[in-house]
């Protein structure tokens, strides 16, 4: 049995996209090779985990009111002991806190080493590169002996692997809202608000309906007021049957984005982080989402105005659709499940 060990961290203002990518990954990993995965946290996960936990001593302090990724440089001595005790022989880092540094502090302390990066170019002393962005193909990472890169890698949930084709109704009766784990921003406070402004005699004849998806780094005050505003709120929710219920998406520009392609959901989506920047300007170039910018530079009539002609336009709600599921394969968790089984048996 080959040990695995997953560095991550999740929480409200890190984001959730991380953690469900290692999920992803480590699911598909136990499906082929003898594998023992743990994950190396500082922070409390607040989902459930059918993995070990590791938790670190330190606690990671990030900002309270934005997305922030401090240095995690100071815990080099602690994840060389918990490498050392679990006997890990294979370490997998997704933390936008690991700098270059990181990476060669750790090189000779682990046989395996693999970063998931999420930039468009890299140098590390690690044996593996995962970027399963959209964007993966045109990063340049140097001469790494392993590169998964792409749309052929993309991580998504297990739920999110076999979807049918989506029917796009003519009418729209369901408009979600999401900002992925946490919204510091109050992104979903302010689209909610947008929504009810737009066209009432549009949701007045289409019974048109507006969905929060509250996830599960919302705070339990900022639940409640959503929930007084009359929308509907999905606490702990099956984002696949949001997908498939929803006829609209309004959304934060990070991973949802790829979920939303392949169930062929339309949207518009919003950049709220710097990392957010690349998948949703090139997932706007593809055709699968409409560009809402900047969400700190939002032009609020501007975005009406695109919620409206979305709503009313059911060729381009189709047309989103259709470039959606020709972007993104369903199956990229277990392209690099098979792809990283090869390349440590390789090494071993």
């Amino acid at each position: 049995m080959i040990n695995i060990g997953i560095r991550l961290d999740t929480g409200a203002t890190i984001g959730l996209g991380h953690f469900m990518r290692c999920l992803s990954l480590a699911n598909a990993l136990s499906k082929f090779g003898d594998f023992k995965i743990y994950f190396i946290c500082r922070n409390k996960i607040n989902l459930k985990v059918n993995y070990e936990v590791i938790y670190l001593n330190k606690e990671y302090t990030t900002g309270k009111n934005s997305y922030s990724f401090p240095s995690i440089y100071d815990e080099i001595e602690e994840v060389k002991a918990v490498l050392q005790q679990y006997d890990i022989s294979c370490l997998i880092v997704d933390h936008y806190g690991a700098r270059d540094d990181y990476f060669s502090l750790l090189r000779n302390e682990v046989k395996n080493l693999a970063c998931m990066d999420d930039s468009l170019e890299r140098r590390l002393p690690v044996d593996c590169i995962i970027n399963g962005n959209i964007y993966g193909k045109d990063a340049n990472y140097g001469d790494i002996l392993v590169q998964l890169t792409g749309g052929d890698y993309t991580l998504l949930r297990e739920e999110f692997q076999e979807v049918s084709v989506k029917r796009i109704k003519k009418d729209v009766t369901n408009v979600y809202v999401t900002s992925g784990g946490a919204d510091p921003l109050r992104f979903c406070k302010t689209m909610l608000e947008i929504v009810r402004k737009v066209s009432a005699d549009i949701a007045k004849e289409n019974n048109m309906l507006i969905h929060i998806v509250a996830g599960s780094d919302f705070e339990e005050d900022y639940v409640k007021d959503l929930r007084k505003s009359g929308a509907i709120i999905h606490c702990n929710a099956n984002m696949r049957n949001c997908m498939e219920e929803a006829d609209l998406f309004l959304t934060s520009g990070g991973s949802t984005l790829y979920e939303l392609a392949v169930c062929g959901v339309p949207s518009i989506s919003f950049v709220l982080a710097q990392d957010q920047e690349l998948v949703a300007s090139y997932m706007w170039k593809a055709g699968t989402s409409i560009s809402g910018g900047w969400f700190s530079e939002m032009d609020k009539r501007k975005v009406s105005g695109l919620i409206e002609n979305l709503i009313l336009d059911w060729e381009i709600r189709k047309r989103l659709s259709q470039a959606g599921k020709r972007t993104i394969n369903s199956m990229g968790a277990e392209n690099t499940a098979k792809a990283i089984h090869h390349w440590i048996d390789f090494l071993q």
